[in-house]
């Protein structure tokens, strides 16, 4: 009985591999997921997370990393497993978790591009182009200064999800899967401060997550930056755009 769960459970792993792999390397096939599955996915897997107050994904990843390096030896060492049986054991949980990774979010990685998605005609980089956008931005930022000491958070999230819920069409991005995202504070923000990091998007369980010490004026671009990589967007230039949308839009 048990060699029998094991070679099922081996046959499974296979099969969501090959999947996996196949996505990948299949245009037509990654299409597919990202728009039409990952929003199934994306609703089910965020309603979940929705239900706890911390972040699942943070603490799934530091069990997780916690379980590979002890499970040896308390595997050979307590159970009296050969070597290589437990590092086979710790190797099918990181294949499992690879698998699960892309399956939950990964795959958006093999989508089309942002001009692709959108057809809006790619305009190559020139010099003046940028110095004509980089002194318009910069008066543009002048002229709206304001003091910004607190923020209100819940406003914040519903103005972003209103935005992008305009946007979605003409910028080809994914609608928010519920009225109200759930930003979760990051578990270990002390030490994701000390190295710079001011967010990150869950791919485990579909939550993002903000550092715990942003500061009120760089709580919407961060907010609306991670929730675009939320709603399948993988590429950091392409989050910022949308982002950068987003909070230009707001009044």
């Amino acid at each position: 009985m048990m060699k029998r769960r094991l070679k099922h459970r081996h046959i499974a792993l296979e099969t969501v591999l090959l999947a996996v792999w196949l996505t990948k390397l299949i245009p037509a096939w990654a299409a597919v997921y990202s728009d039409t599955i990952y929003p199934l996915i994306s609703y089910g897997l965020s309603a979940f997370s929705n239900l706890f107050p911390f972040a699942i994904g943070d603490l799934f990843i530091f069990l997780s990393i916690a379980g590979v390096v002890i499970y040896p030896f308390y595997g050979h060492f307590h159970r009296k497993l050969p070597w290589k049986k437990v590092l086979l054991h710790d190797g099918e949980y990181l294949l499992w978790i690879y698998a699960w990774f892309y399956l939950a979010w990964g795959l958006n990685y093999s989508q089309k591009n942002f001009y692709q998605r959108t057809r809006i005609p790619y305009t190559a980089y020139t010099p003046e182009h940028f110095k004509a956008f980089v002194d318009e931005y910069i008066v543009q930022l002048n002229l709206s200064y304001t003091p910004a000491n607190s923020i209100d958070r819940d406003l914040t999230g519903k103005e972003t999800v209103r935005l992008y819920n305009l946007l979605s069409d003409s910028l080809r991005v994914h609608r928010p899967p519920h009225a109200s995202p759930q930003a979760k504070t990051m578990l270990f923000t002390p030490f994701i401060s000390m190295v710079g990091v001011t967010g990150s998007m869950g791919p485990f369980f579909c939550e993002f997550t903000l550092n715990g010490d942003l500061l009120p004026a760089n709580y919407p671009a961060t907010y609306a930056h991670e929730l675009a990589h939320l709603l399948g967007i993988t590429s950091e230039a392409e989050a910022n755009f949308y982002a950068y949308q987003v909070c230009t839009r707001s009044t």
